[in-house]
């Protein structure tokens, strides 16, 4: 992969295979340049502050269902869109190296440009995915990389800088003597080029959500297809359903292990319907500790009853229930608890998930959008329970992952002040399960820029060095030297803070989800 100037930029991957291995230190704010062979440096001035750029493979399901199950909307009359444009970038005239598909969030934008991308050419394993760590998009550093595609969203942007508009004159040139081909997503009202740019458009409708889910189910489980037609299926899917939506069902009826199809639709409607009964059942004060029991078994899905039960207490003594007398030997059997709130024994464990599929999920978004004031309760008292030497220590990644998944929802931005809050005051309770949840969080693909930017901000003000510090440190020493992210990448970089002291090593982590990071346009 090149930046923009066309200087390469090596993979951890080639690094490690074929360059010898040094060792150099440098003292206070010094700077080391190790090389081998020719060298030459390259000073990029127009790089300052968060302005990463990344470059990471596309997911091979993702991949496959571009290539086989890619539902191509009608515009009523002609080609389609994806038709179009690739007649752009292939013209005899004038051939394109940069293409803009305009289109509202959830229209199906991503795969309409690996389409594109597929038929023009571009071999699978040089298609990357731009994900962009930037406070405004700059073309100085989009990649060339010969015989590569590249795609850029830029929908959660506001409108490109002027800069932007004319600088894709000069990486036009660039992209088309490598052979490479640039796709910007962009929302229509938000792509005003002007005369700035003369860059080719394609607008894209939304799909029918059917026509996608059927489309999808036909190449991941034929045989399945007519279960859409059948009831309740046959109703989940609005006319007006997101492509995501029809993309989902699909999943779930080609990965169901039986012929539940009431229960598919209940999970596919995360067992809305369900959960509102059970807490209308279950409403008065004499249930306040099986709601509790439910709750605790949602948030550790899949851990040791002794824990989920303990867990569940604690929770109950937090919103100010009293426990009967007699300790353990004090009320109801775990089986008949169990059965009260829909669990299963899974030998030592208790699960929800293993009866109703997705239900652990379900349980969190509930209580979470249902009951507010319930929130910040929640949050502590997943902190205390999973604090060094309390009961659920052991599942503290489970914990982080799924307090993270509630930063999606309404309300969600709690869980990252509660955590910032909770790093910033130094609580040693609670920093464990902050610094899991923001690394959660930086990975995820639709928080990841948001706490990343924040890591970096702190970073650099003055005063609130300490808090990075702290999370990179938590980070730094639990995988002895570098985090080590499971289908992701993670990049380091070193920041100084802004009284000029270095503030140790901070890890930018790539919202990657099962990709893998191959390399970064220039940085900082």
């Amino acid at each position: 992969m090149t930046g923009a100037e066309g200087a390469p930029v090596m993979t951890g991957a080639e690094g490690a295979a074929t360059a010898p291995v040094q060792h150099a230190e440098a003292s206070e704010n010094s700077q080391v340049t190790q090389v081998g062979g020719d060298y030459e440096e390259h000073h990029h001035r127009y790089v300052r502050g968060w302005e990463f750029l990344y470059g990471v493979s596309v997911d091979k399901g993702e991949m496959d269902l571009a290539e086989h199950a890619f539902v191509e909307p009608s515009n009523g009359y002609g080609p389609g869109p994806v038709t179009q444009a690739v007649a752009m970038l292939h013209s005899p005239s004038s051939r394109r190296s940069v293409l803009v598909i305009l289109g509202e969030k959830g229209t199906g934008r991503r795969t309409a440009a690996l389409r594109v991308l597929q038929k023009a050419g571009v071999p699978r394993r040089q298609i990357r995915w731009l994900l962009p760590d930037w406070d405004r998009p700059r073309t100085e550093q989009l990649p060339h990389t010969e015989g590569h595609g590249f795609v850029l969203d830029l929908t959660d942007f506001p409108s490109p800088p002027e800069d932007f508009y004319t600088g894709l004159a000069d990486y036009q040139k660039a992209a088309e003597e490598a052979g490479a081909t640039l796709i910007i997503l962009a929302a229509p009202d938000a792509w005003e080029p002007g005369v700035q740019a003369t860059v080719p458009s394609v607008r894209l409708a939304r799909p029918a959500a059917r026509k996608i889910a059927e489309a999808h189910l036909q190449y991941l489980k034929a045989d399945r297809l007519d279960w859409l037609s059948s009831t309740p299926l046959d109703g989940l899917l609005a006319e007006e359903a997101q492509p995501a939506d029809a993309a989902r069902l699909a999943r779930l009826v080609a990965g169901a292990e039986t012929d539940e199809r009431n229960a598919l639709a209940e999970e596919f409607k995360d067992w809305e319907e369900y959960l509102k009964k059970w807490f209308e059942d279950h409403s008065s004060a004499d249930d306040l500790r099986e709601r509790a029991l439910l709750v605790a078994a949602a948030l550790l899905e899949g851990g040791p009853a002794h824990v989920v039960m303990e867990a569940a207490d604690h929770l109950f003594t937090k919103v100010q229930g009293v426990l009967p007398p007699g300790g353990p030997l004090a009320g109801r059997d775990l089986s008949t608890r169990l059965e009260a709130i829909g669990a299963s024994p899974v030998g030592e464990s208790v699960s929800l998930d293993d009866q109703k599929h997705g239900c652990a999920e379900a349980v969190l978004k509930y209580v979470w959008q249902q009951r507010p004031p319930l929130r910040r309760v929640l949050l502590e008292w997943a902190s205390d329970i999973s604090a060094p030497n309390r009961v659920a220590v052991d599942h503290l990644r489970r914990i982080a992952d799924s307090l993270a998944q509630l930063s999606l929802l309404p309300g969600g931005a709690t869980v990252l002040t509660v955590a910032s809050g909770w790093i910033n005051t130094g609580r040693a309770a609670h920093t464990q399960l902050a610094t899991e949840i923001l690394e959660a969080m930086a990975l995820h693909p639709v928080t990841g820029v948001g706490v990343r930017k924040q890591l970096y901000d702190w970073a650099h003000q003055k005063g609130t060095s300490a808090a990075p510090r702290k999370f990179v440190e938590g980070c730094w020493g639990r995988s002895g030297g570098g985090v080590e992210v499971e289908a992701a990448g993670a990049v380091e970089a070193v920041f100084g803070t802004a009284d000029g002291q270095s503030c140790g090593q901070v890890v930018v982590l790539v919202a990657a989800p099962a990709c893998e990071v191959e390399g970064e346009a220039p940085g900082v």
